[in-house]
């Protein structure tokens, strides 16, 4: 079983989920030492010693998924980092996993805006509804 942190347009509801509507939904997080950007009409996010946290979904997913979806990824210019999270759900065991992320490199992000919140999903429908 493979694990991936959505941030951007493949979480629930947004542009690519669809696309790949075969995940599993575990659990949406907050996960710290990360920043959020806008590259329009996606998001990319930079590992940083900064408090800034971004929301992001935890889901499982199976190997051809999970390749499918790191081609996606890597094709734009991110590269996959495996990250470690422990989550419990309603508050009973404690699950130790090792996730894949993408990420931006910081020299790419300088020019760019911040997404404060790191909700891409807000955002992104903020952004669209305000005119």
């Amino acid at each position: 079983m493979n694990y991936i942190l959505c941030y951007g347009t493949l979480r629930r509801g947004c542009t690519l989920f669809n696309r790949f509507g075969w995940q599993t939904f575990i659990k949406t997080i907050k996960l710290p030492g990360f920043s959020m950007y806008s590259l329009g009409g996606c998001p990319a996010i930079v590992k940083d010693d900064s408090k800034n946290e971004i929301v992001a979904e935890l889901h499982s997913i199976d190997d051809k998924t999970a390749e499918r979806i790191r081609d996606l990824e890597l094709n734009a210019g991110y590269d996959e980092a495996l990250i470690e999270i422990d989550f419990s759900i309603n508050g009973k065991e404690l699950i130790h996993v090792k996730p894949s992320i993408y990420v931006y490199d910081q020299k790419w992000v300088r020019n760019l805006h911040r997404i404060e919140n790191g909700d891409w999903k807000e955002y992104s429908e903020k952004r669209y509804l305000v005119k």
